[in-house]
């Protein structure tokens, strides 16, 4: 199956992750193959997840918390 760009961005975490199932991750990597904009973006994309591995482990502040878990909580009633 020939995969679009919207497809391949759409599976790119699990992608990364190594937990495409086979036929997918070989339709990706065909893409990704022959596409300069989504091996651009796959690259800045793990460039991405290295920097931020790199960042302190700091405490939300309560308020930003309290807004998150109400975000969190409307998108799975909404889901």
């Amino acid at each position: 199956m020939k995969l679009t760009c919207r497809e391949v961005t759409e599976v790119l975490i699990s992608y990364v992750d190594e937990t495409l199932e086979i036929e997918v991750r070989q339709d990706c990597e065909a893409h990704l193959s022959g596409c300069p904009h989504c091996k651009c973006y796959l690259h800045s994309y793990r460039a991405t997840i290295r920097m931020t591995k790199l960042l302190p482990c700091e405490p939300l502040p309560p308020d930003m918390l309290q807004r998150l878990r109400k975000a969190m909580s409307e998108a799975d009633r909404s889901a």
